[in-house]
């Protein structure tokens, strides 16, 4: 599970990060057209740093990122309810979630959707891992442009991570072709999730 991005980015100062930066609950499935699961997640991420801090998710907890691959559009979510948050929805073979946290900032989002391609379905124990950086590009461009410039989430939110509204905007690349993406790292972590049946 820990190796979800790797093949798609460059990882730079690798670290184990803050033991208490992410804690994750399950809240719960939702079936789509077999073999496909929405698994939903309660987190809450805090940023201990003096410095803005990307918490990155994996689209899929099943399937692998390609070695070649990449992202070709963004779409991004903004969530209410105390305070605000603002999620981007990476797209492409090197796809992602991201969230950008100010410095010292702690935020909880309810029920963050991430499929799952389970041909058996999963159950027990299972790590929800997790990227901490300092830095995105995508095509050599910040990720904080793919999201139309404002990225940062509010410093204390508390939000439920509905996403059928819809997202309030996208950015695609030229041609829909997908663009290398570089992380630079500053942590991990993996809380470890119940899925229950």
């Amino acid at each position: 599970m820990m190796a979800f991005l790797a093949g798609t980015i460059m990882a730079v100062a690798m670290s184990k990060g803050p033991v208490d930066a992410v804690s994750a609950q399950y809240a719960g499935s939702q079936p789509n057209q077999p073999p496909f699961v929405t698994r939903f997640f309660d987190v809450t991420l805090k940023n201990e740093a003096k410095e803005p801090r990307w918490f990155i998710f994996p689209r899929s907890l099943t399937q692998p990122r390609t070695e070649t691959g990449g992202v070709d559009s963004v779409e991004v979510f903004k969530f209410g309810g105390t305070g605000t948050v603002l999620l981007g929805d990476f797209l492409g073979n090197g796809g992602f979630k991201a969230v950008l946290l100010p410095a010292h900032a702690e935020v909880t989002l309810k029920k963050l959707p991430i499929k799952s391609f389970e041909e058996k379905r999963l159950s027990g124990k299972t790590e929800l891992p997790v990227v901490i950086a300092s830095s995105i590009t995508v095509g050599g461009k910040p990720a904080e442009s793919w999201m139309g410039g404002a990225a940062a989430s509010d410093a204390k939110a508390s939000v439920v991570a509905e996403q059928g509204g819809g997202p309030v905007r996208s950015t695609q690349a030229p041609e829909m072709k997908e663009q290398p993406v570089q992380i630079t790292e500053t942590g991990r972590a993996a809380p470890v999730v119940d899925i229950t049946p």
